[in-house]
């Protein structure tokens, strides 16, 4: 049972890479450059969810065997105390991307850097419950499904980006990141 969920965190690792590897051969090295730079910082934020469903997770396991309304309830709490700290973060960082690129970066990767900031930070809207939703789906003993949904959303990635970021470039690229976790909401769900 444990193969498939080693694919599916290879896939959910390629998920992000893979699009920047069609966008280097597809744009070039610079165009990269402005996406990593917004990049690290939605990878920081990252952290939130991580922490958030270690600590979560020993409780809903347990719930997922002997009280699954009690994992329903949690779930829902978790998904909500989620959402209440990313929208907040995704407004905060969206009027702020200028600033935070060029602190963290330097003034070479703006305007860039901040327009692909501005975008690919309400990923984490969809990114963080999927983190949590993932946990709790290996809690059911459904790592299959788990795996069937991230490469679904690899063959996304990889579709969408060989269709729109030649024309779009790193718009595009920040919209699949964003489309690819919304994808992963509806399969999970």
């Amino acid at each position: 049972e444990s193969w498939a969920l080693m694919a599916s965190l290879l896939l959910q690792a390629l998920f992000t890479g893979v699009n920047v590897v069609l966008l280097q051969q597809l744009q070039g090295d610079a165009v990269v450059g402005w996406y990593d730079a917004a990049r690290k910082w939605v990878d920081a934020l990252n952290i939130i969810p991580s922490f958030f469903t270690f600590a979560v997770f020993p409780v809903m396991s347990r719930q997922a065997a002997q009280d699954r309304s009690g994992l329903r309830r949690s779930y829902h709490l978790s998904v909500k105390l989620l959402t209440m700290i990313a929208l907040p973060m995704a407004v905060l960082v969206t009027l702020l991307a200028t600033p935070l690129v060029g602190l963290l970066s330097g003034a070479k990767f703006l305007p860039h850097g901040a327009v692909v900031l501005q975008l690919l930070i309400w990923s984490i809207l969809f990114g963080w419950i999927n983190s949590l939703t993932n946990y709790v789906l290996i809690a059911l003993n459904r790592q299959r499904y788990v795996l069937l949904a991230s490469g679904a959303r690899v063959i996304f990635t990889v579709a969408a980006n060989l269709l729109f970021v030649r024309t779009f470039s790193y718009v595009a690229s920040a919209w699949i990141i964003i489309g690819g976790e919304l994808l992963l909401v509806l399969l999970f769900y």
